[in-house]
């Protein structure tokens, strides 16, 4: 007599589509083979139990909130907004950890007698899963087909997945500026990795659309939030500023043993700001940007051997009287230190930043004056000895024309790109009389000639630093 495979059989007790045709078949075999009749019998007993143990009401769960916003320094009133730590949630109720199990490796279960395989989820709940299974975070993934943000080790096993809301517009981002917005790094440097993202996430358990998730491979995961109510030049912002789902994020591991975070946080438009934070979530300095931050980088451009912070976006500062411009900033992390706004911005009532190393400002074109429409820096590309500048701007709604500049790593104006789409552009505007210059080589000569440098006073044509010849003032 030909048995059928003991998968086969737990399909069949668990009612699975798999083995639907099959199914008169099993059941009349079953009926004349008592070894198959009892292992079925077993397995019904044990998904029945499952089943049983998660209808039971659940016991009301206390919970305390395991850090609090602390002041540590009675001199920088920066540590009143530490960013706090929120409970930490699990996904390792035990009869899900069984239920976990029993999917995860169902030959192991359902091949066995019902005693061992009960004996197998006991010996899930008391870490046996530990020895079975690896639970160090390798690698992340955005599947655009599923929808989900999913984590795997380095065996390459699935070790948890989340529904990404709004997967589609997130990876549009995400190819625009090239950086993704979660990261797999040991932020605690306990030996295992963390799954850091500010992507927002739904399913079960439920997690807050704002702050920077920390995951860990079992799922558990803790939330350091932000926010601020602030005002510029004198008019207050009704909504605090927040680390928000939108927020982009970059690891600082100079120092291995004290890693730390760099992390936007954002208005749909203005202000934006960067945050310095270690491990534990205790800020350590804040910079304060009027215009949009869209992209960050950590790259050691003079090749000392430290990484400067490269942000691009906008500066809205005038965006009263004009529009927005492009501009990209050079910024030494580590002097980031204490709540203080770029010199480019002044108006939140903060110190003046000296962290600025460069800030730069690109031109807007003929097409811009026009439409009186805005540009800005998209993103920066670092190729060998060169960094490419990713200017975007639209006309009407939905039609982007883009172009690139190009420098050298001391920041010196090399050369500007046109794409077609926006010679193409160019040419309607001019055949229409609404521009008077064609993008032609002397046009984009002149255009990379318009970048200007701030030196601390005024701008400049030449690739200067930013000048600090004065103290900022004490928080």
């Amino acid at each position: 007599m030909k048995h059928p495979e003991e998968h086969t059989l737990e399909l069949y007790v668990l009612n699975a589509a798999a083995v639907a045709p099959r199914r008169a078949e099993i059941e009349e075999h079953v009926k004349s083979c008592a070894g198959c009749k009892s292992l079925v019998g077993e397995m019904s007993a044990y998904y029945s139990e499952l089943d049983q143990e998660l209808q039971k009401p659940k016991a009301p769960v206390s919970t305390t909130v395991e850090r609090q916003l602390a002041k540590r320094n009675s001199d920088l009133a920066i540590w009143e907004d530490r960013l706090a730590t929120s409970p930490t949630t699990g996904w390792t109720a035990p009869v899900k950890t069984i239920r976990y199990y029993i999917r995860r490796y169902p030959m192991a279960t359902a091949g066995t007698t019902f005693a061992f395989a009960a004996l197998a989820g006991i010996g899930s709940l008391m870490g046996y899963r530990e020895v079975t299974k690896d639970l160090d975070p390798a690698y992340a993934e955005l599947n655009k087909l599923s929808g989900h943000l999913e984590v795997y080790n380095r065996g390459n096993d699935l070790l948890w997945k989340r529904i990404v809301r709004g997967i589609d517009t997130t990876l549009d981002m995400q190819n625009i500026s090239g950086n993704p917005r979660y990261a797999v790094f040991d932020i605690d440097a306990d030996g295992r990795k963390e799954v850091l993202t500010t992507l927002e996430m739904t399913g079960e358990p439920v997690m807050p659309k704002l702050g920077l998730h920390i995951i860990d491979g079992s799922g558990n995961n803790r939330e350091l939030l932000f926010s601020r109510t602030i005002s510029f030049r004198g008019t207050p912002y009704e909504i605090p500023i927040t680390l928000e789902a939108g927020s982009l994020f970059v690891i600082d591991s100079t120092d291995p043993a004290h890693p730390e975070i760099l992390v936007t946080v954002k208005n749909d438009r203005s202000p934006n700001a960067i945050v310095r934070m270690n491990a534990q979530g205790d800020v350590i300095g804040e910079y304060w940007h009027h215009g949009q931050v869209r992209s960050l980088y950590l790259h050691d451009l003079d090749g000392d051997g430290r990484r400067e912070l490269l942000f691009c976006g906008t500066n809205d500062v005038d965006d009263n009287i004009g529009p927005a411009i492009p501009v990209i900033g050079v910024l030494d992390p580590q002097k980031l230190v204490g709540r203080r706004e770029s010199r480019l911005a002044r108006g939140y009532g903060y110190g003046e930043s000296d962290a600025e190393l460069y800030y730069v400002a690109f031109p807007l074109t003929e097409v811009n004056t026009y439409t009186h429409s805005a540009a800005g820096v998209d993103r920066i590309r670092l190729e060998h000895d060169r960094i490419l500048i990713h200017w975007t701007s639209r006309e009407g709604e939905s039609n982007m024309y883009a172009l690139e500049f190009v420098l050298s790593l001391s920041l010196e104006p090399l050369r500007t790109l046109s794409t077609t789409q926006t010679k193409e552009l160019f040419d309607r505007e001019y055949a229409a009389k609404h521009i008077s210059t064609r993008l032609d080589d002397a046009y984009l000569e002149a255009l990379r000639s318009q970048i200007r440098f701030w030196d601390g006073e005024g701008w400049s044509a030449k690739a200067v630093r930013v000048s600090h010849t004065h103290t900022a003032p004490e928080l």
